[in-house]
């Protein structure tokens, strides 16, 4: 029997989880050899959801550079060169310090996991509805993976097998709708086979409503004009709606620890704070000002201010923050005085604001904090469920699933709307400020082609997709990243789909 090997950069990577680590590294194994039982599986998957935690993935490579290239974050830190090209939208194939190189690796090395687990399922002792449960939470793992890496690089190598690698094998780019199309094909039988719910053993592992709460997200940012497809957004919304996830009554408590797997949590990455570094969240300790000892990579700055009306200052409080302010779960206010000044704002034309989501008064320590980094809440799916049936005709009923998300923060509104396009406004208007600095700005202004709602910097439609990490060039022989043509750029910008390795 072959052993299976996962290819690319370093995708045969070790879980953190020290039962996993108790064992044979499991590249060393066979699936086959090594997955028995659903308990072999389950602890396989564990090791995947653990790799989610990494700074150098989701809550600080991906985050920041979502935020950074959208225009609301900027990186006062210079020796973080890799951010910094994300600033100016104009990321180079190596990327400062290996951002992308990051991300890509840590995806790839999760694909891989999950793959393998899949390959092991047909062997393990399980009824078959708890190996379609197992199969679907693969499913939905997977899928966030290659939401993150369509969103920042477009079409990349689908792998739905643990590969045999011998060492010269080369993998072939699929196109970016073919990527999409896979997330989607996932997600859906994720969402047909997941459990609605987990017993308090099991939260944080995914659930029918995380798999619906993505579907949802990703049909709405590809729906463009499509009706269809719009449906099966709002279908998806429904969905999650069906299984009682609800409101928090405090728009503040979903990024402390008292908020963690709260009834409007859909899937968040979860942490157990203890001694050790890294064992908690370290989102505080690196995005957060330096006000409060943070590091300050991807800061916020003043422009994050314009995803907020006047009225809405419980979510501007809670998301960002400047000298005068009260950051969330802090009571000193915010001078700007003391802190760790990596550069003067001034110097590339912006004044300095704080990220005040899972801010915490003191940033120093490298356990982290216990709050949970959340992918996924209701709030999104309500906003969905506007969007979906605006587009599907169905004005007073996208205007009350507003109402419910704005009224959770004492704000208004205009019941008596009618037009289409002004409340496709409104609805994305709210998103930005509902979703602040929860890493989805980027991938929602691209794919819902917004490039005209880039702040400070003029966006080209050329960095709509990044460059692939050179190794990866140079190691399977693919074509970089290409130029838009004119035409392209302008349809782009007028808001048809381009889709461009």
């Amino acid at each position: 029997m072959k052993k299976i090997y996962i290819a690319f950069i370093v995708l045969i990577s070790m879980s953190s989880c020290k039962k996993l680590l108790d064992k044979q590294p499991l590249n060393n194994l066979t699936s086959e050899g090594y997955y028995k039982t659903q308990a072999d599986a389950i602890s396989g998957l564990i090791g995947a959801y653990n790799d989610f935690q990494n700074t150098q993935y989701i809550i600080h490579n991906y985050h920041c550079i979502s935020e950074i290239a959208a225009g609301d974050s900027w990186e006062p830190n210079t020796n973080a060169l890799g951010f910094t090209e994300f600033e100016k939208l104009q990321v180079t194939a190596a990327n400062g310090d290996g951002k992308t190189l990051e991300i890509f690796a840590k995806a790839y090395g999760n694909i891989g996991k999950v793959n393998r687990v899949l390959a092991g399922l047909a062997g393990i002792s399980a009824t078959a509805e708890q190996k379609a449960q197992l199969e679907g939470e693969i499913r939905f793992m997977r899928a966030l993976d290659y939401y993150y890496l369509v969103g920042l690089f477009g079409g990349v190598p689908i792998l739905e097998t643990a590969p045999v690698y011998d060492g010269n094998t080369k993998f072939t780019r699929a196109t970016t709708a073919q990527t999409w199309n896979f997330i989607i094909s996932d997600l859906t039988f994720a969402a047909a086979n997941l459990p609605a719910t987990r017993d308090a053993a099991n939260r944080g592992r995914a659930t029918r409503g995380s798999a619906n709460g993505l579907l949802a997200r990703v049909l709405a940012m590809r729906a463009g004009s499509d009706a269809a497809m719009w449906q099966r957004a709002k279908t998806a919304a429904q969905n999650v709606i069906s299984d009682g996830y609800a409101l928090d009554a405090s728009y503040a408590n979903n990024f402390l620890a008292s908020g963690n797997y709260n009834k409007e949590s859909l899937f968040e990455i979860g942490y157990n704070p203890t001694s050790s570094e890294g064992q908690g969240n370290q989102f505080s300790l690196f995005n957060t000002a330096s006000f409060a000892n943070g590091w300050s990579y991807g800061e916020a700055f003043s422009n994050s201010y314009n995803n907020f009306e006047a009225a809405d200052l419980i979510r501007r409080r809670v998301s960002v923050y400047k000298i005068g302010d009260t950051p969330n779960n802090s009571t000193t206010v915010w001078t700007g005085s003391g802190q760790r000044e990596f550069l003067i704002p001034s110097a590339r034309g912006f004044v300095r604001a704080g990220t005040a989501k899972y801010n915490v008064s003191n940033n120093t320590d490298w356990a982290g904090t216990g709050a949970d980094y959340k992918i996924l809440r209701f709030a999104e799916t309500l906003l969905i469920m506007a969007e979906a049936e605006n587009e599907l005709g169905n004005p007073t009923s996208a205007l009350s699933y507003l109402a419910q998300v704005r009224s959770r923060v004492s704000l208004p509104t205009n019941m008596s709307l009618t037009d289409k396009s002004v409340i496709r406004e409104l609805i994305f208007k709210d998103r930005m400020a509902e979703l602040c600095m929860e890493g989805v700005k980027f991938n929602d202004l691209v794919q819902r082609k917004r490039g005209r709602d880039f702040k400070v910097k003029t966006f080209n439609p050329d960095n709509f997709v990044f460059p692939i990490p050179e190794i990866e060039i140079q190691r399977n022989g693919w074509a970089q990243n290409s130029s838009l043509t004119q035409a392209m750029k302008d349809e782009f910008m007028a808001g048809v789909i381009v889709d461009i390795r």
